[in-house]
C-alpha cells in the first residue's frame, strides 16, 4: 500500500511517528550470529534505527524516481482518524524499546536506505531480464 501511494500521490502527511523493522539482510545475519553462537533466550532484533511513515514512503518514491512532497496540513485530521485501524496501521506508532534488541553482536549491517535502494536495484535488473 505504501509503495503504490510513494508512486501516485504527490503529496504524503508528514506525521511525526516510530516505526521498528528489520531488514532481511539484517534478519539473516541476526539468525546466522544466533546459529553460528549458540546464543540462547529470548532475541527481538529490529534495525537501529526507528523509521517515520512520511520518510519510508519519500525514500521509496525517489528511487522510482518520483518526488513527494511533505505536508503537515493532514496531521489534524490523522490525529482524529488515529482510533481506525487502517490509519493507525499507517501512521501509529508500531516500536519496541532498542533496549530489548541489545546484544553483544553486530547484525545491523544495513542502513535503513540500503533496503528500499536493493529492492528497486532488483526490480530493475527483473525488468531488464524478462
Amino acid at each position: 500500500m505504501l509503495v503504490k501511494l510513494a508512486n501516485k500521490k504527490p503529496i504524503f502527511p508528514n506525521y511525526e511517528n516510530k516505526r521498528s523493522m528489520i531488514y532481511i539482510k539484517n534478519l539473516c545475519e541476526f539468525f546466522r550470529l544466533v546459529i553460528d553462537g549458540k546464543i540462547p533466550g529470548e532475541l527481538h532484533p529490529q534495525n537501529s534505527e526507528y523509521i517515520k511513515t512520511s520518510n519510508l514512503v519519500s525514500s521509496i518514491a525517489k528511487n522510482k524516481n518520483h518526488r513527494v512532497i511533505q505536508t503537515k496540513i493532514f496531521n489534524p485530521l490523522i490525529l482524529l482518524l488515529t482510533k481506525i485501524n487502517l490509519v493507525n496501521k499507517v501512521f501509529g506508532n508500531l516500536y519496541y524499546s532498542k533496549e530489548i534488541s541489545k546484544v553483544n553482536f553486530d547484525y545491523q549491517i544495513y542502513s535503513l536506505t540500503e533496503p528500499i535502494e536493493d529492492i528497486y536495484a532488483n526490480e530493475i535488473n527483473r525488468d531488464l531480464n524478462s
